[in-house]
């Protein structure tokens, strides 16, 4: 994973308390990522492994992992450890779960250390499971996975593949990465019943099947502001082009839909844009275009001047200011090179924007620009009445300090 999916996951996880459960499956080598990547978002990971979970994988691989003394599910050494643990957890999450543990806790059985622990938390509980596809979709374990859901718990999809036994289907456990993705909920506000729609990413023009002109931009300050957005109570809808960075993480709830050109993620804007409360217009969409596609590619020996006239692009920000009610919120986004905010008063002005964030393309950190391609970014949040200068800093933190600018 790389650093920006960490960073993406940090504004949610850091200084959380997350209780993690193994089981006696094959999959409980996954675990170990699962620790691993957790400490990186910035949790604090308690490990309890269940006696048949230590024929897979040793205590002290997760104790030097965590840092913290792992539970044995046997028992413990005279200390009340289920009422501690209980009360210390933010989150409780098993992974993997096997069949015979989710029957365990259908039926409230509470005859080891870690089935104790998820009775006597409060705190939300996560179910990973991890079996033998006949016996995932066998009637006794569909039952013990609809009791489990009707007492809190949160079940999570299972993986369709090659097991340890030679059998294909569904079964397996997420993969770490997956699984993470699929805890931010019990970390974000509560559901505020808003909308945000988001534009990011680059729009593509195709000469012909072969070559395009694109933009540089990666899609991380959208992706990042998706984040934010879902943080603060909102319902996340996303129109993404072509980003560069195909490991871009998205908030595993958001609509996405993706679109190439121009025209199509104009359309998908302006469809969607009258249903939503707050748009954040963070897609370098391509001002000019070639006026048509050439079905067949063009020979290197027959190319002509002619085949590289371009034509204007709909100006989706404008047209969206356009139609804004007084109840929308509109942000637009301006990569300049100099004269910040005269360019983004501007804008502001003539896009009927409520606001607008200016960055400068040529700032240096760390060798690397900053907006275009990189995780960090700097400039101003523009709007009639202030302006507010946000200093270098990764893309993630200033996502969040920008919708908290916006509810201010």
């Amino acid at each position: 994973m790389n650093n920006f999916w960490f960073e993406s996951y940090r504004e949610f996880f850091k200084g959380k308390k997350i209780l993690l459960g193994i089981t006696g499956s094959i999959a409980a080598f996954k675990a170990v990522d699962l620790v691993r990547y957790l400490k990186k978002c910035g949790a604090e990971v308690k490990v309890i492994l269940t006696e048949n979970a230590t024929q897979f994988v040793t205590p002290l691989t997760f104790q030097t992992l965590s840092g913290y003394e792992v539970g044995i599910a046997n028992g413990s050494k005279g200390k009340i450890v289920h009422i501690e643990l209980a009360k210390w957890a933010d989150l409780v999450l098993i992974a993997p779960a096997t069949a015979n543990v989710i029957a365990k806790l259908a039926n409230g059985i509470a005859d080891d250390l870690l089935t104790t622990e998820v009775l006597a938390t409060i705190a939300p509980v996560y179910i990973a499971p991890a079996m033998n596809p006949t016996m995932l979709t066998h009637p006794a374990t569909q039952k013990n996975l609809y009791r489990v859901t009707k007492l809190g718990y949160k079940v999570l999809d299972t993986g369709f593949g090659l097991h340890a036994c030679g059998d294909e289907g569904y079964g397996r456990m997420l993969e770490p990465a997956e699984i993470i993705a699929q805890l931010t909920s019990p970390f974000c506000l509560p559901s505020n019943g808003k909308t945000a729609l988001i534009s990011m990413g680059p729009t593509r023009s195709y000469l012909d099947p072969v070559r395009f002109i694109t933009n540089r931009s990666s899609g991380k300050m959208g992706a990042a502001l998706a984040f934010a957005a879902e943080k603060q109570g909102y319902h996340v809808e996303i129109i993404s082009g072509i980003a560069h960075d195909h490991a871009l993480p998205l908030p595993k709830l958001a609509h996405v839909t993706k679109t190439m050109t121009s025209k199509e993620m104009a359309d998908a804007v302006l469809r969607a844009f009258p249903k939503v409360d707050l748009f954040l217009s963070t897609a370098a969409v391509l001002d000019f275009e070639f006026p048509k596609m050439n079905t067949q590619k063009l020979k290197k020996d027959t190319l002509k001047s002619d085949h590289f006239k371009l034509e204007p692009t709909l100006d989706i920000l404008k047209q969206v200011g356009a139609m804004k009610r007084k109840d929308q919120f509109v942000l637009g986004f301006a990569a300049e090179t100099d004269q910040l905010l005269e360019n983004a008063k501007k804008k502001l002005k003539a896009k009927n924007c409520d606001a607008v964030f200016v960055n400068p393309i040529s700032a240096k950190i760390e060798g690397s620009t900053t907006g275009f391609e990189s995780s960090h970014n700097q400039g101003f949040l523009v709007s009639a009445k202030r302006v507010i200068e946000y200093k270098i800093q990764n893309k993630t933190k200033l996502a969040t300090e920008i919708m908290k600018a916006i509810h201010e």
